[in-house]
């Protein structure tokens, strides 16, 4: 089972336990930080590496997971980076970490989260960093403001779907990420609802059946 969900391109098993108050209780099980198709370029195993600091270690899994995974669609993933931001910013050394981290990539996504922090408390008061902030992104915004989660609603799930582009640094990684999308999606899913499950060598049908699935699932047995 494992193995079939690391082909799959797969990262993390959600476990959920529900208590006597009715309460839940989630744990996700990883064994990488990011899906394939929005890792472009960048090896989790440099994590485990001198490569960078203790400091710059924390500050990258906030990036990657809250910034590149989730596009900032939850205030709580903002609050990660705001006191980050509060505790190191003054004294955190943003032009060698951006020379190590050498991805425009992810470099982009820290950018656009620093300009959300910037909403709520200008920057200059709490870090010297030397780099230009652009505006807040206003989808990030209606995302707090309405509270609507994207595993809920298909427009939320279309809107977050947009901003992972919109942080794409350009069209390559576009590209990119739309073809390992479409691979993940064609192969025969081990976790998950599918009406019917081929063998992975049937990468179209595979694909078709996803589809299919998620409007059954989502829309028709949703309404009946």
């Amino acid at each position: 089972m494992l193995r079939a969900l690391i082909e799959t391109e797969r990262v993390e098993i959600p476990l959920i336990k529900e208590n006597a108050y009715k309460y839940l209780f989630r744990f996700d099980f990883h064994w990488e930080l990011l899906m394939k198709p929005f890792a472009y370029g960048f090896d989790s195993s440099e994590l485990f590496t001198d490569k960078f600091g203790e400091q710059e270690k924390l500050l990258l899994m906030i990036v990657v997971h809250n910034g590149k995974k989730e596009v900032w669609t939850k205030l709580k993933y903002i609050c990660d980076l705001l006191l980050f931001v509060h505790q190191y910013g003054q004294n955190f050394d943003w032009d060698s970490f951006f020379t190590k981290l050498n991805n425009q990539s992810i470099e982009k996504s820290l950018l656009k989260g620093l300009a959300l922090v910037n909403f709520f408390e200008p920057l200059q008061n709490l870090t010297t960093i030397n780099r230009e902030i652009s505006e807040a992104t206003t989808l990030n915004i209606s995302f707090w403001e309405k509270a609507v989660p994207y595993e809920i609603s298909k427009k939320a799930r279309f809107d977050f779907y947009r901003l992972k582009f919109i942080y794409h640094k350009n069209i390559k990684e576009s590209y990119s990420c739309l073809t390992e999308f479409i691979k993940y999606l064609s192969y025969p899913n081990p976790h998950g609802n599918r009406l019917i499950v081929f063998p992975k060598s049937y990468k179209l049908l595979n694909l078709s059946s996803t589809v299919l699935s998620y409007l059954y699932f989502n829309t028709f047995k949703r309404k009946n």
